[in-house]
């Protein structure tokens, strides 16, 4: 493909037709399979390694100033920014699976049981001088779609003597907890009504969509230790398990010494008494016109880490 059709996409941004010469420049490289996510974003459908091969892509388009972006987009490990454009890649082989967002789940599964293939091993997750380790594991399985009784678990691994040792993965700067409208519900509707009362708020009819409703401002509320304990970790993360926080890429390595596969991650919890700073949990009650059965239609409750409540966040108890 000649550069001065893709530098003409770059100045004019044309529209659905910058879709296809972005697919055209993919196809260059000989991808083929594509998949569309919206008007401007798309994901290449591939079996090889989806890190190595974005970075390929933006190497390919660097000079029309694509990026490689690992926060970029929902899935584990980010995507393309072409100007206003995104570029992704998904597993072909997993497309259900990656399409409910257990992404994450599936690069971690297949990385501890690709290391343990040979017999067991410990594994070991590191985050600077704190660890978790997990003796004489065997194998891992997903857990993610087991969430009866607030299980928080997206990955099991389990040990020679059949122990199961729990682990919620969050990616690297997502600062959501859970989605908490269900738990939390009731709970927001007394305090809505509580602020309204004393004026600190409005609550008014949306100005576009029926019989939902806005609030001005967005609300926050600091968790009690048990609802810290209920968000966080759930029924079944403690005392064997932990939350681990690191967009998983594939990538570890086998240390023969120790008979380990060490893994490094960019935070490890194991307890509440950790979630300190920028990670104390905060129940943000916020607008969002989708949410149309909430107990107060048109208002959604997340559970979020306190770097998430911003200066225009009114905070209340």
């Amino acid at each position: 493909m000649g550069a001065k059709t893709l530098s003409q996409f770059m100045s004019e941004a044309q529209g659905p037709e910058s879709i296809d010469v972005l697919q055209a420049a993919c196809m260059d490289l000989g991808y083929k399979d594509f998949k569309k996510l919206s008007g401007k974003r798309f994901a290449i459908l591939t079996t090889e390694n989806r890190v190595d091969l974005l970075e390929k892509i933006a190497q390919h388009l660097a000079q029309f100033g694509a990026v490689y972006d690992t926060d970029f987009g929902s899935s584990s490990v980010g995507g393309v920014r072409v100007g206003q454009y995104g570029i992704f890649a998904a597993p072909k082989n997993k497309q259900g699976k990656a399409s409910a967002g257990l992404d994450s789940e599936f690069t971690l599964i297949k990385m501890i049981n690709d290391a343990l293939k040979d017999g067991p091993l410990n594994v070991v997750f590191t985050s600077g001088s704190k660890k978790f380790t997990i003796p004489n594991a065997v194998r891992a399985e997903g857990a993610g779609s087991d969430t009866k009784g607030r299980k928080k678990s997206d990955v099991n691994v389990f040990d020679t003597d059949g122990n199961v040792y729990p682990l919620s993965l969050k990616k690297d700067k997502a600062e959501m907890w859970e989605s908490a409208d269900s738990y939390y519900g009731e709970k927001m509707k007394r305090i809505v009504d509580r602020e309204l009362r004393l004026g600190s708020i409005r609550v008014e009819p949306h100005p576009k969509v029926r019989s939902v409703f806005t609030i001005t401002p967005n609300l926050a509320v600091k968790a009690s230790p048990q609802e810290v304990k209920n968000v966080v970790f759930g029924s079944d993360i403690l005392p064997n398990g932990a939350v681990l926080e690191k967009t998983f890429t594939g990538k570890y390595k086998i240390d023969g010494d120790t008979e380990s596969v060490i893994i490094d991650v960019s935070h490890i919890i194991t307890s509440p008494r950790e979630l300190k700073g920028n990670y104390e949990v905060y129940f943000l009650i916020r607008n969002d016109s989708s949410r149309k059965g909430s107990k107060i239609p048109g208002l959604r409750v997340l559970a979020v880490k306190k770097s998430r409540i911003n200066r225009n966040v009114l905070e209340v108890k």
